[in-house]
C-alpha cells in the first residue's frame, strides 16, 4: 500500500474501515492502488466499499484530452470557454502553430512574442516540459 499521511489513517481508524488486503480480506471499506482498476472492480463493488480512483478521470488529469473536452465544450456552449490559454497538440496541429508563430513574428518585435511551453503527453511531474521562444527550438519526438 502507497504511503498516506497520518491525518487520512486517524480518519480512517476513527470510521472503522479495514483496508483491503490482497489474498486476506474479504470485508474492507477502502482498496487502494497506483495504477487502474478494472471496469470489474466497479462493477463489484458493495455500497460500503471505495477505491482510490475514479473511472475515466484521465479525461480531466491529462492536458491533452482536458484540453480536447475543453475545446468541444467551447464548440457546443460558445465564449463562456474562454477561459483557458491557446493550446496547440503537436503534431496533428503543426500547421496551424507554424501559421501563428508566423503571424506574430511579422508583426510584434521579439520581446513580445509569446513564449511557448512544450509538454509531451503522458509524462508527468514535470518531465520531458520544455519552454521556448524561437521555432528552431521546438524538437519532440512525441505528441
Amino acid at each position: 500500500m502507497f504511503f498516506i499521511s497520518e491525518v487520512f489513517w486517524s480518519n480512517f481508524n476513527v470510521k472503522g474501515w479495514v483496508p483491503f488486503v490482497e489474498g486476506e480480506s474479504l470485508y474492507w471499506n477502502l482498496s487502494w492502488k497506483g495504477s487502474r482498476y478494472r471496469l470489474a472492480e466497479y462493477e463489484e463493488l458493495q455500497s460500503f466499499q471505495r477505491l482510490n480512483h475514479f473511472p475515466n478521470t484521465a479525461i480531466i488529469t491529462r492536458k491533452d484530452t482536458l484540453f480536447r473536452l475543453l475545446k468541444k465544450l467551447r464548440m457546443v456552449y460558445g465564449s463562456i470557454y474562454d477561459f483557458f490559454p491557446l493550446t496547440i497538440a503537436l503534431p496533428k496541429d503543426y500547421l496551424k502553430f507554424v501559421r501563428i508563430y508566423a503571424e506574430e513574428e511579422e508583426s510584434l518585435p521579439i520581446e513580445k512574442r509569446s513564449t511557448w511551453i512544450c509538454k509531451p503527453v503522458d509524462l508527468s511531474r514535470g518531465r520531458g516540459i520544455f519552454v521556448f521562444r524561437k521555432l528552431s527550438e521546438l524538437t519532440y519526438d512525441c505528441r
